[in-house]
């Protein structure tokens, strides 16, 4: 039998019927133990077609924004909503939101700008389209979606009039970890 070696060097643990033990942790849990996962809540009291219902700009210098889950309710019958890249220069305007540490024993801040009804933004690069009712709507992003420093995503309501609560879930990580 083959000796198995982890990532750290470190022998791994085997059973006598040569099964591995391991003690699996998701990426986003590991972020959180270590302080770098954040949500951002906000309220868009009436947006209008084609605002910016929120908008998260990643301002580490060095490590990538994962977002890994997305929640909106909004008031008006169906609408379509639009995640999008910000691809252009911009100044941000409406709402500041702050980000929570989802770990409450870290004292690390977000080094994140978001912004709850963002005017000063041009839609870029559209990731997904999906249509939105009167209930709670819930995007798991898996951390598919990924802001690297500078860059900015946000979402965009096709129709205005509506009131919307949203909540974005996210966390830091070098872009060189596997």
């Amino acid at each position: 039998m083959s000796n198995l070696i982890g990532k750290s060097g470190n022998p791994m643990e085997v059973t006598k019927a040569g099964r591995g033990l391991v003690d699996a942790k998701s990426e986003f849990l590991q972020a959180s133990m270590r302080g770098d996962a954040f949500s951002w809540c906000g309220e868009t009291k009436a947006a209008t077609a084609a605002d910016t219902v929120w908008m998260i700009r990643n301002d580490h210098p060095t490590k990538n924004l994962h977002f890994y889950e997305m929640t909106i309710k909004q008031d008006s019958s169906t609408v379509e909503a639009e995640l999008h890249r910000v691809t252009a220069a911009y100044t941000s305007a409406g709402t500041a939101v702050v980000g929570v540490n989802l770990n409450g024993a870290s004292g690390k801040v977000a080094q994140a700008s978001a912004i709850s009804d963002e005017t000063g933004n041009t839609q870029g690069t559209v990731v997904r389209r999906f249509f939105l009712s009167t209930s709670e709507y819930t995007l798991d992003m898996e951390s598919a979606v990924i802001a690297a420093p500078g860059q900015a995503i946000g979402l965009d309501l096709t129709v205005g009039g509506s009131q919307c609560y949203w909540s974005v879930i996210g966390y830091f990580k070098n872009p060189d970890e596997l």
